[in-house]
């Protein structure tokens, strides 16, 4: 039996959201999702990169990761958490396409 670590009133976010011993996956899947938001960011930000151009498609896409990196101060369970991570891989690479582009010509 796992026993919380109270210190301060306060506890770890890892207790708080049950990550931890049999549930540590939860924090790693986490993390993957983020990536699995940015092949997809890549994959629709090319196609917003032709039709709206790079400009509007970078802040589209980095407005996108501000929004969703405030979100994750009020978000309360994991799976929410989950889905904004994969928002900001979303928005991190749609707005980096257009970087890419202009780099590799």
């Amino acid at each position: 039996e796992f026993t919380r670590a109270v210190r301060d009133g306060r506890t770890s976010f890892a207790v708080d959201w049950d990550i931890y011993c049999d549930t540590e996956y939860k924090g790693t899947l986490a993390s993957s999702l983020y990536f699995v938001g940015a092949t997809i960011g890549l994959l629709f930000g090319s196609v917003l990169y032709d039709t709206l151009g790079r400009k509007r498609t970078m802040i589209f896409g980095y407005s996108s990761v501000a929004i969703g990196m405030f979100a994750t101060c009020f978000v309360n369970n994991i799976g929410v958490f989950m889905a904004v991570r994969i928002g900001i891989g979303i928005g991190t690479y749609m707005g980096s396409v257009p970087v890419l582009c202009v780099d590799t010509t």
